[in-house]
């Protein structure tokens, strides 16, 4: 089980309720950024914020995650999460790295002088802005 098979499957039963993501939010109270970002398969929520929704759309924890029983599921859930926070932790290295290329490559090519140059420096500066936001927001932080 995926985050994105997690996510495809929650859409589905929301297309067969006819219900939006806004309503969702307010019916189980999770904000909505939340369910946009567990909804396009980024995050995994945590395991009562799983359970909330699951009852919102009636569907069981265990039907979701395609598991026997509850304690299983919860497990699927918590792999759900690792494979996201792996992931997150892998982008924001492979960003902070290419930024690093980026300003290298600017100083190469113009000497570190011009517009070009500048151009360049800033988009290596907010590659690394967001490499370090997606490798924090895998710690659990918040940017």
């Amino acid at each position: 089980m995926t985050p994105v098979n997690l996510s495809k499957k929650t859409v589905k039963r929301m297309q067969d309720m006819n219900m939006t993501p806004a309503e969702l939010s307010v019916k189980t109270g999770i904000p909505a950024n939340r369910i946009r970002m567990y909804l396009n398969g980024s995050a995994v929520l945590k395991d009562e914020e799983m359970e909330k929704i699951c009852d919102c759309i009636g569907l069981p924890l265990e039907t979701l995650v395609e598991s026997q029983d509850h304690d299983s599921a919860l497990q699927k859930l918590s792999a759900c999460r690792a494979m996201v926070k792996q992931k997150n932790i892998l982008t924001g290295i492979i960003m902070i790295i290419a930024g690093i290329a980026v300003q290298g490559v600017s100083r190469l090519i113009t000497g570190g002088k011009g517009f070009v140059s500048g151009v360049l420096v800033c988009i290596a500066v907010l590659l690394m802005i967001y490499g370090a936001e997606k490798i924090v927001q895998a710690r659990g932080g918040s940017v």
